[in-house]
């Protein structure tokens, strides 16, 4: 059981584009262990690819995508560790994850990190949280 301000967290490092997909599959099964359905599951591991592959593409692939369960939500955060993260949609790409991070959850918040990269935090509510995925 964990303390009061403890939480278990699932933790992926991104470095290449496949770290991604282990980021996802993350997420999923976190989102199926809170009693999400399976559409919500697939919407939250697209934003969450989405969050890893910008790390990659922006960020030469130091950082890390980070879920837990808080209340009713789950929670992740994608950190990049420098490079040319920025909340501004950049040159040369669509900027269109970013777009579809904001639709898919529920909440979206940008900060800089603290060495310089870029932290991404994003929320989603899940209806059937505290009930048993099994019925």
């Amino acid at each position: 059981m964990q303390d009061a301000g403890e939480r278990a967290e699932l933790r992926v490092w991104v470095r290449h584009r496949a770290d991604a997909i282990a980021a996802a599959a993350m997420v999923k099964a976190l989102v199926h262990s809170a009693g999400g359905s399976g559409v919500q599951a697939s919407m939250v591991a697209t934003a969450t690819t989405e969050l890893a592959q910008n790390i990659v593409s922006h960020a030469g692939g130091d950082g890390e995508v980070v879920a837990w369960l808080e209340d009713e939500n789950v929670v992740v955060r994608a950190r990049s560790a420098g490079g040319g993260a920025s909340a501004a949609p950049t040159r040369g790409g669509l900027g269109q994850g970013q777009a579809a991070v904001r639709r898919m959850m529920d909440s979206v918040e940008f900060a800089p990190g603290p060495d310089g990269g870029l932290v991404v935090t994003a929320r989603v509510r899940i209806a059937a949280l505290g009930r048993p995925a099994c019925r």
